[in-house]
């Protein structure tokens, strides 16, 4: 059966489709392990699942297997509950003579994810000690991902390496491409795997006939372009270098995509991450978020994860990080629905405010309604063009709302349903209290509630 997606699509497909543990929590009183292998058990089940989905056959072809994993890693091995902190799974399709290796994104209930791996950039790793070539610096948290990846994670007691190099050799596999792929911090650890893989190849395609690629996504900057160590100014060369030198040997090829509109890929170049703020600028005054406070507490907390109060020889560095090249910039759109499903909610809002007063509204609220209006619009929009964005940049809109319907299963939703209640879900986040319970609070009538708000 020939797919209807190409191979771009189908790539982007299998790299979203290895979020489905994102915001699932799995419990087991008895004991933590348990809790992980009801995680596991989910995640290879969905897998199964999307593979064997008819719709989704006839988008990406019906020859898939798995070759390795999926894989779940969760940090805490103490806790009665488990969430996934990394997954990857590898997978091979004869007809296509592709293999995909597809890595999660940030899982936002993760703090190990969030903290060890998404923001430990105030420190760098070398990567000729990670694989043995090469030469600059990548992110430590980069770094650590990375560990997790090509050295944690076992399926069948194997690494990713062995279980690629054991495919391989069993099927004969001649010329195929390895396409490394993976959204948000998947668009950052993506390359990272594919240039390691480049760099180990020998290791796991002893004919070394295969073709590494990687087709990273809203990825933030994973390498060091420059490090500064004051007074006595530049020092060795960069792994942008080193990654961009790969790429004109043929040893590696690039196929990023960033939306123009996505805060995440501003990181961690200064210069990018300045223009947080006036992101959401727009010269229709419905539509624009421009200097909320949200966006300057944002790009002051990044920046600041480059400081650090001790004098060692870390802290006088400043690591000057850029994207590598073939990371395409997709100009995005300004999303009014989700815009307006916030600003809806704050006109009730602040009808109920001068009706109840302060019954039922905190009082640190009453002051401060319109601020945290456009915090909340900020934060829906940023939600927004991370994520659901990208299945239209991409085209992939069919696949993901299938996709959407095997992981809910108990309760699918259709797709506007599941976008309206995302952005209700990061305006309550950024609240602090919940929207729609204080809206069922209120008996105005459409004509009571317009008086108010005049």
């Amino acid at each position: 059966m020939k797919p209807l997606y190409n191979k771009t699509q189908i790539i982007h497909s299998l790299s979203f489709a290895s979020n489905s543990a994102f915001k699932k929590v799995f419990e087991d009183e008895s004991t933590c392990k348990k809790s992980y292998e009801k995680l596991q058990n989910f995640v290879t089940e969905v897998s199964k699942k999307v593979f064997l989905d008819e719709t989704i056959k006839k988008l990406i072809g019906d020859d898939w297997e798995t070759v390795w994993g999926p894989v779940v890693y969760s940090h805490d091995h103490n806790s009665s509950f488990a969430v996934a902190d990394n997954t990857m799974g590898a997978y091979y399709s004869k007809s296509q003579n592709l293999f995909v290796i597809a890595i999660a994104g940030t899982n936002s209930i993760s703090s190990y994810g969030w903290i060890q791996e998404d923001f430990h950039v105030n420190k760098t790793a070398v990567w000729k000690d990670i694989s043995g070539k090469g030469y600059g610096d990548i992110s430590q948290g980069t770094a650590t991902g990375l560990n997790i990846l090509r050295n944690t994670m076992k399926y069948k007691n194997k690494n990713l390496l062995t279980g690629l190099k054991d495919f391989i050799i069993r099927n004969d596999v001649k010329l195929a491409e390895v396409a490394v792929t993976g959204h948000s911090l998947g668009g950052a650890l993506s390359p990272a795997l594919a240039l390691y893989l480049s760099d180990k190849q020998s290791e796991w395609d002893p004919k070394k006939t295969m073709n590494i690629s990687t087709y990273p996504t809203a990825g933030p900057t994973i390498g060091v372009h420059k490090v500064y160590s004051w007074p006595s100014g530049e020092t060795g060369k960069s792994f942008t270098d080193y990654f961009e030198e790969q790429i004109k040997k043929n040893r590696i090829k690039c196929f990023g995509i960033k939306n123009s509109l996505d805060i995440v890929p501003l990181a961690w170049n200064r210069t990018d991450l300045a223009t947080i703020p006036s992101l959401y600028k727009n010269e229709d005054k419905d539509k624009n978020i421009e200097d909320v406070s949200f966006g300057n507490a944002a790009l002051i907390a990044v920046l600041n994860l480059f400081k650090k109060s001790n004098k060692t020889s870390e802290a006088r560095k400043q690591y000057i990080y850029k994207h590598i090249k073939g990371i395409e910039l997709k100009k995005g759109t300004f999303d009014d629905k989700i815009d307006n499903i916030i600003k809806d909610k704050f006109k009730l809002l602040k009808g109920i405010t001068k009706l109840y007063n302060s019954k039922y509204i905190p009082k640190s609220l009453h002051s401060s309604i319109g601020n945290l209006e456009n915090i909340t619009r900020f934060f829906g929009q940023a939600a927004y063009q991370h994520t659901t964005a990208y299945a239209k940049l991409l085209n992939i809109e069919v696949f993901l709302n299938e996709f959407t319907t095997i992981i809910n299963s108990d309760s699918a939703t259709d797709k506007e349903q599941h976008d309206t209640q995302m952005v209700i879900e990061m305006a309550n986040e950024a609240l602090g209290f919940d929207i729609n319970s204080l809206l069922e609070l209120s008996e105005l009538t459409d004509e009571e509630l317009e008086k108010l708000i005049k």
